[in-house]
């Protein structure tokens, strides 16, 4: 019947609501979990390959323009080859230079959150 899938849609509709949700806060919980050291900034970011940029600085996709400015600025004190004489400091810096080039792009920015609200 028609209401019998209406109502079937209207039930994937919520759950998938909450399901994005739910990633959203074990997201956030994993972001704000992290110790902000360098040490653990170049494992963090040496250790893994990442695809979204988000992730790579530790932001939700809602974040704006200044809270990107100002991880990045964050990190980049951490890792900076300049800074930082670990081996693997500029392939850090580099992968949160990469992320925050993306981030401030307003075409790739948007194709990035629209690729993660249909995830």
């Amino acid at each position: 019947s028609e209401k019998g899938s209406e109502g079937r849609k209207a039930g994937e509709s919520e759950l998938k609501k909450e399901f994005v949700q739910f990633m959203s806060q074990i997201s956030q919980m994993s972001r704000e979990d992290t110790s902000f050291n360098a040490q653990s900034q170049l494992e963090r970011l040496t250790s893994t390959l990442y695809v979204n940029p988000y992730d790579v600085l530790q932001l939700g996709p809602e974040a704006s323009e200044p809270e990107v400015k100002k991880k990045y600025r964050m990190l980049s004190m951490l890792v900076h080859p300049d800074k930082n004489k670990h081996e693997k400091a500029a392939e850090a810096f580099n992968a949160i230079d990469n992320a925050y080039k993306v981030l401030m792009d307003p075409e790739k920015r948007r194709t990035y959150q629209r690729v993660m609200r249909e995830a």
